[in-house]
Order: structure tokens, then C-alpha cells, then sequence
């Protein structure tokens, strides 16, 4: 009888700790899956920026490189989250777990934003920028006489 209530505890404990070892794996999983699409998006934008430099295209090549270095930070960083995650599901920091998660999510849409732009950039359609643009109309009435 004894033995039988050891089996009942050692069963009902695998149902409370499996679904938390799957949650995790999961987690990694999908920071793994997130950083990958990353490292993507770097290599065509890096295939985009070699056949702008073929094309001998300055006004592209200087476009595009600025957005490769974008993602290219992106993926530095989002490795770094990684191994947050990483350690962080092995100690059970699931604060940590979450921060990771959030950074790297974000790191991987700026990074898909980021080759989006670069397509632009080849195609014409987009303009690289510098900095941010702030236009201000100051109505006469409020800027008072000359």
C-alpha cells in the first residue's frame, strides 16, 4: 500500500512539472525560432547590399548597408537574449524569461522592418534617412510680428 501511494505522488507530480518543462521548451524553441528568422533577414540584406555594390549603385549600396547594420545589431543583441532565456527557463526566472522574450520580439520585428526597408531601398521605393524629419508650421498670429 505503501509503495502504491509513492507511484500516485511520483505520477501526480510528473502532470504538475511536465506541463511547466514543455512551457519552457516551447519559450526556447520559439527565441531560437525568432533568432533564426533574425540571422535571415541579415543574410539577404547582405545579398541585396553585394548586388548593389556589383551594380556599382551608391545611392542603393549606402541605403541598404545602413539597414544591414541595423539588423546585424539586432542579431548581436538577440543572441544575448537567447542565452537569457536560456538560463533564465533552467533556473525557473520566469521575470527574466519574459523580459528576454519581449526584447527579442522586438528586436525581431525592427529586424523584419528593417529588410522590408532594405527591398525598398533596391526597388526605388524608399528614401534612407539619416535622422527624424520634424516639419513645424508656426501660424503668424501666434508668432507675432517680424
Amino acid at each position: 500500500m505503501k509503495n502504491a501511494g509513492l507511484k500516485f505522488v511520483a505520477c501526480a507530480l510528473v502532470l504538475v512539472l511536465a506541463p511547466a518543462a514543455k512551457a519552457d521548451v516551447d519559450v526556447r524553441v520559439e527565441a531560437t525560432h525568432m533568432l533564426s528568422a533574425m540571422v535571415g533577414d541579415a543574410q539577404r540584406v547582405a545579398s541585396l547590399l553585394q548586388g548593389a555594390r556589383a551594380a556599382r549603385a551608391p545611392g542603393p549600396i549606402k541605403c541598404v548597408d545602413g539597414y544591414l547594420s541595423q539588423i546585424d545589431a539586432g542579431v548581436r543583441h538577440g543572441r544575448d537574449d537567447v542565452a537569457d532565456i536560456r538560463s533564465a527557463t533552467a533556473t525557473g526566472d520566469a521575470a527574466t524569461v519574459q523580459r528576454a522574450l519581449g526584447w527579442l520580439s522586438s528586436r525581431r520585428q525592427a529586424a523584419r522592418a528593417a529588410a522590408l526597408a532594405a527591398n525598398g531601398c533596391i526597388s526605388g521605393t524608399a528614401t534612407p534617412t539619416t535622422g527624424t524629419v520634424v516639419r513645424v508650421i508656426v501660424d503668424r498670429r501666434v508668432a507675432g510680428p517680424e
